[in-house]
């Protein structure tokens, strides 16, 4: 194979010894986690030594690294297997009433036939493209891994899943092998019922936020429980039992007006595009099942690979041009028209010169806002349903911060510029090409060294792009609020407070009494300056600076945007990825930020 890929049957056994050596090592941790976590250690040494010694040092790191992600993969199926076996426990031993669910097979058939439908296009890259393509169907497998793996998880969530109303302590106790959850009724924050489950909402696949929890077994009516940091979807024999059960547990004005929504079958015409829309988010943005398809299809009517690549780059430009459209229909967005958050953001696009941005919501529990579009004629602003419950002073701040994004023209520039990043890897490659060949015979280590290093800088490249639109939308968008920069940086820590205190419900439901005991001690806040190592991955490799530092510079920096805050940003970004003891006078502006 080209470059020294290894051959098909080689992957795929290393993908086969990956799933043994976790299900090994998972099936013993169920004995003893110390053994488990013996054995693992053992088979994958083994493995790596059995690999490297049998293929060359290239292959045998690809085949390693195949092996790895399939163990990685199939222990995350297991990762909920601690707290399934306590509720298991509670269950026996407390005075429980079991919720009937009735499963029926045809809930499941529609979410593997989506899979299918979304992956058909790197399935047929594997299977048609020939060696000298043999990159693409790689990297194809690669991510059909993650996604058969999630598949699995959702088959083993149907087919699993249990109920229980424990009446006495006011809990729900939903008992499934690798996502059982523990929820208190008292920290309910609304109910409503589907007269179906929404499967384009419940999919991962076909939606930007992953905020939901798909414990749906039939295509009956849905009850859905609003939790902080999640939203959990059950089909219960007895729904409307359930609803009145459960709706005790709201404030009364909520119980009394518990909404009931329509939810219109995949096949009905009023869905279809909607459906269309869907798909063609997640075979293009959210996977490269379309790119694969096309290049396959390309390949067989025979056209150059110059003339390939020039057809995708096309395409690829003309969904850049309709990703507004694209993203609308992935988040299920609605324009927001009216209110005091529309009025707010209108004063926001006069001061940014933004005449025709509209702003939408799109029910989500994650505190987050977006902005979507290539250009400012066909950009939006999109703030979840969570984030819309902040104090309007907050608003306006994420508001005001995506609107310079807009203005900006960020999310254009930063495609342009991964793009201009992988053309001029592809470029290199392409320009040494007969000497990678050569040294990958002769000099596999040099090889190997160069794809460690490509690994690393391109994240680093993507994070300093967008940490520096990120820096900016701070400060220019603060000079479009009443309260500046303090009110900027309120907004953010509120923003962060509020995510924060969500993803640490959503995680405490899942985790084991002990878990919960030990998750708090010591652990930081995203607010607080961290120890060297989370400094270094989140100013080198995250899209986003770390929050502290934000919220610190917007508060200490008193000048506007400019070189001078680019300077700053830039030299902060290296001396807060050092080690505390190199770095002089780190007592002095952080220290005062840490709080925040």
């Amino acid at each position: 194979m080209s470059l020294g890929l290894p051959s098909w049957t080689d992957l795929w056994l290393a993908i086969g010894l990956g799933i043994v050596i976790g299900l090994i090592s998972e099936y013993v941790g169920c004995k003893s986690k110390k053994a488990g976590n013996r054995s693992l250690l053992l088979l994958s040494v083994g493995g790596v030594v059995c690999l490297i010694y049998t293929y060359p040092l290239g292959s045998a790191v690809l085949l390693i690294s195949f092996a790895a992600y399939a163990a990685i993969v199939t222990m995350q199926l297991t990762d909920g297997r601690d707290k399934y076996l306590e509720l298991k426990e509670k269950v026996r031993h407390l005075g429980v009433e079991e919720i009937a669910v009735q499963r029926k097979f045809s809930r499941l058939a529609i979410d593997v036939l989506l899979t299918l439908l979304v992956t058909v296009g790197m399935v047929l890259a594997i299977i048609y493209l020939p060696e000298e393509q043999s990159v693409l169907p790689v990297i194809n497998l690669f991510i059909l891994l993650s996604i058969y793996g999630k598949l699995v998880e959702r088959m083993i969530i149907f087919l699993t899943t249990k109920v229980y109303f424990v009446q006495q302590e006011g809990q729900l106790l939903i008992v499934s092998r690798n996502k059982s959850k523990q929820l208190p009724l008292h920290e309910l924050e609304a109910v409503h019922v589907e007269s179906a489950p929404d499967v384009l909402k419940l999919n991962h696949l076909f939606v930007v936020f992953t905020s939901h929890e798909d414990y749906t077994v039939n295509l009956g009516r849905v009850l859905c429980l609003t939790y902080p940091g999640e939203s959990i979807y059950l089909t219960l024999t007895e729904t409307d039992r359930w609803k009145v059960r459960f709706a005790q547990y709201l404030p009364p004005e909520q119980a009394a007006a518990i909404e009931e929504r329509t939810t219109l079958p995949l096949w009905h015409p009023a869905l279809l595009k909607r459906l269309a829309g869907k798909l063609y988010y997640a075979v293009t943005i959210k996977g490269i099942s379309a790119y694969s398809a096309l290049v396959v299809l390309l390949y067989q009517l025979g056209v150059p690979v110059w003339s390939m690549m020039v057809i995708i780059l096309l395409w690829w430009g003309l969904n850049l041009y309709f990703s507004d459209r694209v993203l609308a229909a992935a988040l299920d967005i609605k324009e927001i028209r009216e209110g005091k958050v529309y009025e707010a953001a209108q004063r926001i696009f006069q001061q940014a010169g933004l005449g025709r941005v509209r702003l939408y919501a799109t029910e989500a529990a994650d505190y987050n806002g977006m902005a979507i579009g290539m250009n400012v004629g066909r950009s939006m602003i999109v703030l979840t349903s969570a984030t819309l419950k902040l104090p309007l002073k907050a608003l306006e701040g994420i508001i005001a911060h995506e609107a310079v994004h807009v203005q900006k023209r960020d999310v254009l520039m930063g495609q342009v510029l991964r793009l201009a990043g992988l053309g001029l890897l592809g470029g290199l490659i392409a320009l040494w090409f007969d000497e990678l060949q050569t040294l990958v015979v002769e000099q596999t280590w040099i090889v190997i060294s160069i794809v460690v290093a490509l690994i690393w800088l391109f994240p680093v490249y993507l994070s300093l792009i967008h940490q520096w639109m990120e820096v900016r939308a701070d400060h220019l968008g603060s000079t479009y609020l009443e309260g500046g920069k303090a009110q900027m940086a309120e907004a953010l820590r509120q923003l962060a407070v509020h995510q924060e205190r969500a993803l640490d419900k959503s995680l405490e439901y899942s985790l084991t009494s002990t878990a919960r005991e030990n998750e708090g001690s010591g652990r930081l806040s995203v607010l607080e300056r961290d120890k060297w190592g989370w400094r270094l991955l989140e100013f080198q490799l995250l899209l986003h600076p770390p929050m502290y530092w934000r919220i610190n510079t917007l508060l200490t920096y008193r000048q506007g945007w400019g070189l001078g805050l680019a300077k700053r940003w830039l030299v902060e970004r290296f001396k807060e990825s050092l080690p505390d003891r190199l770095i002089a006078g780190k007592n002095s502006n952080h220290k005062s930020g840490a709080g925040i």
